[in-house]
């Protein structure tokens, strides 16, 4: 990041922990509600065996647990969402979520993946110690943030783009879904 100005970006979304604590309660919820439903049609209608429920309600207790769980998801993810910061220095970044505060030098960056869709991205920074990983989304399983926040992850990686094309080899050669995707690995001289 050699002649780089010093600059700060901000946007909200979740750490990977969060994300996948808030997929396990959202699929728990998931299975309950359809499992529920399921066995209160069962005993209420006295059936005699389980493969006398009919497929169409079966399926509607699907589409009912699987509601239920999109539910859960939109408000764990508004409630748990926080604002991720970073620093982008000329010789490191300096990154931001919660009470938790990193320092990437540059040179000790092994790995860095960017990938996703239009409607998220999976940014994660890799170094012998440490995994930092981010995560940003606006669609229905991934309500994290907003487009501006989108907005802004691309924008920081354009921004460090310079680094990532004179210290990094991109093993996605073509950019699917949005610019700069790709998985960079640390260039070996």
């Amino acid at each position: 990041m050699k002649n780089m100005k010093e600059r700060k970006f901000e946007f909200y979304g979740v750490d990977s922990k969060t994300e996948l604590s808030i997929a396990l309660i959202a699929g728990l919820a998931l299975i309950v509600v359809w499992f529920g439903l399921l066995l209160f049609y069962y005993e209420y209608f006295q059936l005699d065996s389980i493969v006398r429920i009919s497929k169409r309600f079966f399926f509607l207790c699907l589409l009912i647990g699987f509601s239920v769980s999109v539910l859960f998801i939109k408000v764990l993810s508004h409630r748990y969402k926080n604002l991720w910061t970073i620093i982008a220095l000329e010789d490191h970044l300096t990154i931001t979520f919660k009470n938790e505060k990193w320092r990437l030098e540059k040179r000790d960056i092994q790995k860095i993946s960017y990938l996703g869709n239009e409607n998220f991205r999976y940014l994660s920074f890799f170094t012998n110690e440490q995994k930092i990983k981010i995560r940003v989304g606006t669609n229905f399983l991934t309500p994290f943030s907003t487009k501006e926040d989108l907005r802004l992850t691309d924008e920081f990686v354009e921004f460090i783009s310079p680094f990532l094309k004179n210290n990094f080899d991109n093993k996605v050669k073509k950019a699917i879904h949005f610019e700069n995707q790709g998985i960079y690995l640390k260039n070996i001289k």
